[in-house]
């Protein structure tokens, strides 16, 4: 990786890293809404079979 690694670091300003990278907030969200619905859908199986 060595090589890649300086020219990606050696190219990355703050303005390429926040166009090009997800922010952590966004994935936060998003993984939290797909576990919520996860755990609705999980319950309703359950209600289902019971």
């Amino acid at each position: 990786m060595g090589k890649d690694t300086k020219e990606l670091s050696s190219h990355s300003s703050e303005e390429i890293l926040e166009k090009h990278y997800i922010d952590k907030t966004i994935v936060h969200a998003a993984v939290k809404k797909v576990k919520k619905q996860s755990k609705s859908v999980l319950q309703l199986k359950m209600s289902k079979k019971g």
